[in-house]
């Protein structure tokens, strides 16, 4: 399927239909932060590859984004592949972990845990950082992130700029994502 949206994408791009290629990649972009995302759960052995596909995915995404003059966003494609390439260097280093630091930390039971909430109200995947972790989010997606009470802080790329907030034991505060103004 990967090199059916690939193939298709270039296509598109190659017959001026770049908003249709950009749909493929966005495509391809979502699919391989899934994997990235099954793969760190599991703590999968293979983990490095896919961040390295991810990475590629988000170049090759971000390369046509620019040439459709979405600045913003071709940014944000751009820096996400660089987190993800270091992350690969740093599992084949040894000196990197397959777990999401919003989730790593000591194991305190349940009740005295709190959840941020990551909501995408836009028409367009976003990408939210919190607290040195990035999490892509597709239109309408949601993502509950279990985690110890006290301050965090969180960008949303090419949206909003850092904002602080805290979450209390057995609280969930909610980020929602919007379209910025015009």
């Amino acid at each position: 399927m990967v090199e059916a949206h690939r193939g298709r994408s270039a296509a598109y791009e190659a017959l001026g239909k770049k908003e249709q290629a950009l749909g493929d990649l966005s495509t391809l972009v979502l699919l391989f932060e899934q994997e990235v995302s099954v793969r760190k759960e599991l703590k999968d052995r293979n983990l490095s590859l896919s961040l390295d596909e991810a990475a590629r995915a988000h170049r090759e995404r971000a390369r046509l984004l620019a040439d459709l003059g979405r600045r913003t966003a071709a940014q944000s494609g751009r820096e996400r592949a660089t987190d993800l390439e270091a992350e690969a260097r740093r599992l084949a280093a040894g000196s990197g972990t397959s777990g999401s630091p919003v989730q790593q930390g000591t194991a305190k039971p349940a009740e005295k845990m709190g959840w941020v909430r990551l909501l995408n109200t836009w028409q367009q995947p976003v990408t939210v950082d919190l607290d040195g972790a990035s999490y892509i989010l597709a239109p309408g997606q949601e993502k509950k992130l279990r985690r110890a009470p006290g301050p965090f802080t969180y960008t949303v790329r090419g949206v909003a700029s850092k904002v602080a907030s805290t979450v209390e034991a057995g609280e969930m505060v909610t980020i929602k994502i919007y379209p910025p103004k015009r």
